[in-house]
């Protein structure tokens, strides 16, 4: 026969709460109780409970500020926030990181980017209600173009070797057909040069500044930065519609 009235006693049982709830019923109705147990189910008043590392530690539970950290450094951002930010960084990395893109480094400087967005956009308004098909299309073409995504027989050949056996070019059959290729082989109907001068000729008629030393001296311009030799990779890039800073102030000043 035992009873139990200590509540020092009651908190260093197994199963305290159970317990401690039973006392207080007792003492709200004035009820009296008595337990019988055997000596092989004994209530241990000092047993060492173990305590697994899944469960929660109640001693920190009243600690309930928490601070997530990075590479144990504090996020000062929302989660989400960070987590987009992190997303958005490591894709940017990827994009730098690949060749094509790393070919403009040396370009990147002196770059005019504000007049190279306005070739890319050709006078399209982002925020425009409404598509126009060709501008699309000349759009696509022209990113196409930079990235070297064009079907060339140099894409195709590496896409599926075994309906383009061969990258080399149908025209001249001779070099590897790549877009740097499609734009200067010899066997073109028609040269990038005489494509050049034809729509420089017309602007400048429109302007009534049509002179041959003007026209040649844009010519070489536009020609000259067509293209990019990366002498690392002994690669030659497209880069048409990125001119130099003084060269667009140039071309400014004549039109």
């Amino acid at each position: 026969m035992t009873s139990i009235h200590n509540l020092y006693s009651i908190h260093q049982t197994n199963n305290w709460p159970s317990w401690l709830t039973w006392k207080a019923v007792i003492a709200r109705k004035e009820l009296q109780y008595s337990f019988t147990y055997n000596n092989q189910n004994q209530i241990n008043t000092h047993t060492n409970l173990t305590i697994l590392k899944t469960e929660i530690n109640h001693t920190r539970i009243r600690y309930d500020i928490l601070l997530p950290t990075w590479k144990q450094s504090p996020i000062e951002h929302n989660i989400r926030r960070f987590i987009r930010h992190l997303q958005n960084a490591h894709h940017l990395a990827l994009w730098h990181s690949q060749a094509r893109t790393q070919c403009w480094n040396p370009r990147r400087a002196d770059t005019d980017w504000n007049q190279f967005y306005e070739f890319i956009n050709y006078q399209c308004k982002p925020t425009t209600r409404d598509t126009n098909p060709k501008y699309s299309q000349i759009k696509a073409f022209k990113l196409k173009l930079l990235l070297e995504e064009l079907p060339t027989l140099q894409i195709l050949n590496k896409r599926n070797p075994k309906k383009y056996p061969s990258p080399l070019c149908l025209r001249c059959k001779e070099t590897v057909e790549d877009n740097y290729h499609m734009l200067i082989c010899n066997q073109n109907n028609t040269s990038i040069t005489e494509i050049i001068k034809k729509v420089l000729t017309s602007t400048l008629a429109k302007l009534d500044i049509l002179q041959n030393p003007t026209l040649n001296h844009l010519s070489k311009i536009i020609i000259e930065n067509i293209y990019h030799f990366d002498q690392d990779t002994n690669l030659t890039k497209i880069t048409l519609g990125m001119l130099p800073l003084p060269n667009t102030e140039e071309i400014n000043k004549i039109l």
